[in-house]
C-alpha cells in the first residue's frame, strides 16, 4: 500500500489489517480511504499516528490498552480516545494502571465494549458508595485517603481482590472494638481517633496497629494519667484537645496545659495556700479545701474564681467575701468574721452559705437582716436588725439574741410609730400602732397592712423614735 500511495497522487483506496505496530509505518495520506483493521491493542498514541493516515474509520479489533493519563485528563476524554470510540464504538478497553471510578466511568460511557481494569484507587467516600459499580469482582483496590471501619467493610464487600490502605479515622468505639481487624501490625495503618479517648484506649488502638502512628485530637482522662501521659499521645504535634474528668490540682492542670495546645476543659480542687492569688483561669470550677492547721482564711487572698470551698470537715472562719461562696464538707462551726476596719459592717442583704453558723462581729457597729440575726454573735460591737419593709405577715416570730435597734421599712417613710399607742397586744390592728409585752413579745401593725410580731430575748424596754426605728434596752 506505501508503494502504490507513493505511485500515485490520486485517492487510494486499500483495506489493511495488522498489529498496531505494523500499522504506524503506513505513508497513505488523510485523503486516502484506508479501512485499517487493528489486529492487536493498540495504545492511544498508535491509534493516533494510524489516524492521520486515512480517511476512513480505524476498527480496533484488538481493543485499546493505556494508561488512564492518555484515555481521561481532568475528568474527560482526552481527544485521542474521543476519536477512537467514534470510529469504533464498540471497542474494548484496557487501563493498565490505577484507575478512579470517575475516570472509569467516563471511559465507560463512550463504548458498549468491555472496559477492563485491575486496580482501582479512590477516596474511601467514593469506594464505598461505588457508583457504577466499577468495585467489584477480584479487582485490586487503593484507599487513598483515611477510611472508616464500616467503609473498608464495604469495599471489602465488593471485592475479593487485595484492599490496600494506609491510614483509618473512627470514633474510639469503632477502632476499640475493630470489627474486620483493619487496625493490625501486618498493615500498620496511620490512625486518627475522630473522637474523646482516654489514654488506655489510645494505648490499646496504638498496640494493634503496629508501627503504625495513633493521632488523637480530644482525649478526657483523669488528671493523674493525663500527667503521667503514657504514650505521648498528649502532643504539641496533634495539639488535641482536652477534658479533665475529675478535679486537678494547680499542678496538675499546669503540667497538661504544657503538652498541648488544644483547648482544655478543666475543673480545679486544691489547698487554700495554692490557690491564693490569681493562679488559674478558664476553669469550669474552682474549689479551695482547707487544711488542718489553716483554718483561718480572713487574711487569704483566693483566686478569683474559686466558687466553692471544701471546708474539710473542720471548723472553719472565714471572710465575708468567702462566706458568700458555695461551702462543702462544713465542720462543728463556720465562722464569718467582720474586718477590723469596719468596711464589711452592714450585711444587709449579704446570703451567706446556709452552713454558716456564726458571726464574729469583731466588735464592730454591724447591720444584720433576719438570716444573719439568729447565727450565733461574738465580738458584739452594736446590731442593727434591719427589716426588709414589708412586715411579716402572719405574726411569725424572728428569734432576737442580741440586738441594740431595729429598723423595719430599710429606708422608706412609714406611717410614724410613736409610743405604744395599744392597750395590749390584741389592741394592735391600724397603722403605726405597736405594743411591748412582758418584756419579751413585740407586735408592730405596720402601714396597716402587714403585722411584724417578734421574740426579743433578755430585753427590758422598747423605745421608738417616732419613724421607722426602735432602740431595744
Amino acid at each position: 500500500v506505501n508503494t502504490i500511495a507513493g505511485s500515485t497522487s490520486g485517492v487510494v483506496t486499500a483495506s489493511v489489517t495488522d498489529s498496531a505496530a505494523s500499522l504506524q509505518s503506513l505513508t497513505t495520506a488523510a485523503t486516502d480511504a484506508i479501512t485499517v483493521t487493528v489486529n492487536d491493542a493498540a495504545t492511544i498514541a498508535q491509534f493516533n499516528a494510524i489516524d492521520l493516515v486515512t480517511g476512513s474509520n480505524v476498527v480496533l479489533t484488538g481493543g485499546l490498552t493505556d494508561a488512564v493519563a492518555n484515555l481521561v485528563s481532568g475528568g474527560a476524554a482526552t481527544a485521542g480516545l474521543t476519536a477512537a470510540t467514534t470510529q469504533d464504538a464498540d471497542v474494548a478497553i484496557t487501563v493498565t494502571d490505577a484507575v478512579t471510578i470517575a475516570e472509569l466511568a467516563v471511559i465507560d460511557a463512550l463504548t458498549t465494549g468491555t472496559l477492563t481494569y485491575t486496580t482501582i484507587a479512590d477516596t474511601a467516600a467514593n469506594l464505598a458508595t461505588n457508583s457504577g459499580g466499577y468495585v467489584s469482582g477480584t479487582v485490586a483496590v487503593t484507599v487513598n485517603d483515611a477510611a472508616t471501619i464500616a467503609q473498608l467493610t464495604s469495599i471489602d464487600n465488593f471485592t475479593s481482590g487485595t484492599v490496600t490502605y494506609t491510614s483509618m479515622t473512627d470514633t474510639v468505639s469503632n477502632l476499640t472494638t475493630n470489627t474486620g481487624n483493619y487496625v493490625n501490625d501486618t498493615i500498620d495503618p496511620n490512625v486518627a481517633v475522630s473522637d474523646a479517648a482516654s489514654i488506655s484506649q489510645l494505648a490499646a488502638i496504638d498496640t494493634a496497629n503496629g508501627t503504625g502512628t495513633v493521632t488523637a485530637t480530644s482525649v478526657t482522662d483523669a488528671a493523674a494519667t493525663l500527667v503521667t501521659n503514657s504514650g505521648g499521645y498528649l502532643n504539641t504535634t496533634a495539639d488535641p484537645n482536652v477534658t479533665i474528668n475529675d478535679a486537678a490540682t494547680v499542678a496538675q492542670y499546669n503540667t497538661i496545659n504544657g503538652y498541648t495546645d488544644g483547648t482544655i476543659t478543666f475543673s480545679i480542687s486544691d489547698t487554700v495556700a495554692n490557690l491564693t492569688g490569681e493562679v488559674v483561669s478558664g476553669a469550669t470550677s474552682v474549689t479551695a479545701v482547707v487544711q488542718s492547721g489553716d483554718t483561718d482564711l480572713t487574711n487569704d487572698t483566693l483566686d478569683g474564681n474559686v466558687d466553692t470551698i471544701d471546708l474539710g470537715s473542720l471548723s472553719t472562719t472565714l471572710s465575708v467575701a468567702q462566706a458568700q461562696l458555695s461551702l462543702t464538707n462544713a465542720g462543728a462551726s463556720t465562722t464569718v468574721q467582720l474586718n477590723s476596719g469596719g468596711g464589711d459592717a452592714n450585711l444587709y442583704g449579704v446570703t451567706f452559705d446556709t452552713d454558716v453558723t456564726a458571726i464574729d462581729i469583731n466588735s464592730q457597729n454591724a447591720t444584720l437582716d433576719t438570716t444573719q440575726i439568729g447565727k450565733t454573735l461574738s465580738n458584739i460591737g452594736s446590731v442593727k436588725l434591719q427589716l426588709d419593709g414589708t412586715g411579716y405577715s402572719g405574726g411569725s416570730n424572728i428569734a432576737v439574741t442580741k440586738v441594740d435597734t431595729i429598723d423595719i421599712d430599710d429606708g422608706t417613710e412609714i406611717t410614724a410609730l410613736s409610743a405604744p399607742v395599744a392597750a395590749s397586744l390584741d389592741d394592735v390592728d391600724t397603722a403605726g400602732e405597736w405594743y411591748f409585752s412582758n418584756a419579751i413579745d413585740l407586735l408592730i401593725y405596720h402601714n396597716g397592712s402587714t403585722a411584724i410580731s417578734m421574740t426579743l430575748s433578755g430585753a427590758s424596754s422598747v423605745t421608738s423614735d417616732g419613724d421607722d426605728t426602735f432602740t431595744v434596752a
